[in-house]
Formats: C-alpha cells, sequence, structure tokens
C-alpha cells in the first residue's frame, strides 16, 4: 500500500527532487502526490515537469527502451565516481540522442507549465443573461433584454388588469340585469302559482 504525504512534506521532496538528491523511494511518494486528484495551483506546474520529465525516462528511442535512471541514482553514481567519469574513471560523452530526449523534455515541460499557467490566469467573460440558451457577455445587450422583459411583463399586467375590469363591468352588467328581471317578475307575478 502506497503511503500518502501532505503538502508540507511534498514541497520539501520537490526541493530535494529538482536539486537531485530525491532517493526512488521519496520520488515515488512525490510521484504518487503530484498524481493525486487535489494540488494547490502554486504546485501544477511541478506537476506537468514531473510528468514530462517521468515521460522521458520511459520514452522509446529508435525501438530500443530507454530507460534513464531517477535524478537522486545519477547523482549518487556521479558523487561516487566523479562528475562526468565512468565506473573505470574514463571521462563519459553524453550521446546526441541524450542531449535531444534532454532538450525536447525541458521543452514540454516550459510548455506545459505555460499552458497551465495561462489557463489558470485567462480572464473569464462575465455571464450576465441568457438569450435563446446562449450566454450574453455584453452588458448594454444584458440591459436592453432586461427592459424588453419588463415592458412584456407590463403589458401582460395591464391586459390582465384591464381584464379583470372586463369581467368586473360584465359581472356587474350581469347583476344589474338580473336585479331587473327579478323587479319585473315581482311586479308581474312571474314566477307565481296559475290560478
Amino acid at each position: 500500500m502506497e503511503r500518502m504525504i501532505d503538502e508540507n512534506v511534498a514541497r520539501r521532496l520537490l526541493e530535494k527532487y529538482f536539486d537531485g538528491m530525491t532517493t526512488l523511494e521519496e520520488e515515488a511518494l512525490l510521484a504518487g502526490y503530484l498524481t493525486s486528484g487535489n494540488l494547490p495551483a502554486d504546485l501544477e506546474y511541478a506537476r506537468a515537469i514531473f510528468a514530462g520529465l517521468t515521460a522521458v525516462r520511459s520514452a522509446t528511442a529508435d525501438g530500443v527502451r530507454c530507460q534513464m535512471p531517477p535524478v537522486g541514482e545519477r547523482m549518487e553514481s556521479s558523487q561516487k565516481r566523479g562528475p562526468g567519469r565512468t565506473e573505470t574513471g574514463r571521462r563519459r560523452r553524453m550521446t546526441l540522442r541524450t542531449v535531444w530526449l534532454g532538450g525536447i523534455a525541458a521543452v514540454a515541460a516550459v510548455v506545459m507549465a505555460s499552458v497551465a499557467y495561462m489557463e489558470s490566469v485567462r480572464p473569464r467573460p462575465q455571464i450576465y443573461c441568457y438569450v435563446d440558451g446562449k450566454p450574453v457577455t455584453d452588458p448594454e445587450i444584458a440591459a436592453r433584454q432586461v427592459l424588453m422583459a419588463q415592458r412584456i411583463m407590463e403589458a401582460g399586467i395591464n391586459a390582465l388588469e384591464s381584464g379583470i375590469e372586463t369581467v368586473e363591468r360584465t359581472g356587474r352588467s350581469l347583476r344589474n340585469i338580473g336585479a331587473e328581471a327579478d323587479s319585473a317578475c315581482a311586479d308581474d307575478d312571474c314566477g307565481g302559482a296559475e290560478e
């Protein structure tokens, strides 16, 4: 079961990692933390760089799998032998493929970090309302839409009020007609019994 680390430990391990002083276990812990879902915004660059370097470690070049040892392991072995020397003490030459892979990894890391940064600082437009399901980001258009909606509502309320007045007038007229009919029947004895 993989051990989880907190943010402070991860920050210290990142410093050690970039100094080339981490062990394999520390790098595994750091990789677990950086690939976890929730990272502070200021550590997103580390996720991108770490992912790029990890991808380069297992990159395939010329059909041959090229495994780079972790940074800490390279540092420990070079400290034992001396910088730039092999086990036999001869000067080691950097191959063109190693230079290219390192350059590609550096460029990829910078590009990923730049994209992550640009996405985090990109201003988001303010949405004031929606018209026909589309967001409106212009405040003047939104204000016009609000005024138009207000006028439509007022027209509907006015129509409702005039409709109520019409119903009330009709009700009064019907009551008057009913009252007149009742008085006419009372005078003529309309509903009375036949003799």
